[in-house]
């Protein structure tokens, strides 16, 4: 039987890292009050569902944790755009985040080991 996973030592090192940066993100967000609004509340519990998701092997957690780093870039791109340099550090790691999702290492383990 297989058991429910909230990290995965077996993965890739890409995707390890981006698992631990997504759940990062979701506690930064609870602790900061980055979840005010609905909008930024789906987005930190789609981070949450995402990490479960590739940490479990799931092709649906890996392409929600794709959609939903790229929306968190562009929703830090339009908050750094209009606040100014606050939001550089969030942005940078949102970056960082999206890299390692889309790095053809962990396209290749997807491809190849999620179901």
């Amino acid at each position: 039987m297989r058991r429910f996973k909230w990290f995965n030592a077996s993965l890739p090192q890409t995707l390890l890292i981006a698992t631990y940066l997504m759940y990062l993100e979701a506690v930064f967000a609870i602790l900061f009050g980055r979840v005010r609004s609905w909008g930024l509340l789906v987005i930190t519990i789609c981070f949450i569902v995402g990490a479960l998701g590739i940490s479990n092997e799931k092709k649906l957690g890996y392409n929600m944790a794709i959609g939903t780093a790229l929306v968190n870039v562009v929703v830090l791109v339009w908050l750094f755009l209009s606040s100014g340099f606050g939001f550089i550090f969030a942005l940078l790691i949102a970056i960082v985040l999206l890299a390692l999702l889309l790095h053809p290492q962990s396209r290749h383990y997807g491809r190849v080991w999620f179901r």
